[in-house]
């Protein structure tokens, strides 16, 4: 029985597998659209949802600090008036 043992196999090995997901996901952000088959297009969606909600949270966080520089640089800025 396979309870709880997510995501499918593909036939390959876990470097391979990890690999064809690597290069369809970095496909599928230079290119928006990709044409593969539809047991890899639904085991993609897994990966891809978190590589972009990683890459949304770097995001935000880099804003934050953007934010704390410009606030700082208006401080000094303040303080020497």
């Amino acid at each position: 029985m396979r309870h709880q043992n997510a995501g499918r196999k593909f036939d390959r090995n876990t470097s391979s597998r990890k690999a064809m997901f690597r290069n369809l996901t970095a496909n599928l952000v230079l290119n928006e659209r990709i044409e593969t088959t539809d047991a890899k297009a639904k085991e993609l969606r897994r990966v891809a949802e978190l590589c972009l909600d990683l890459l949304l949270v770097e995001r935000a966080d880099a804003d934050l600090a953007e934010d704390r520089r410009r606030e700082e640089a208006t401080d000094e800025a303040d303080d020497q008036e």
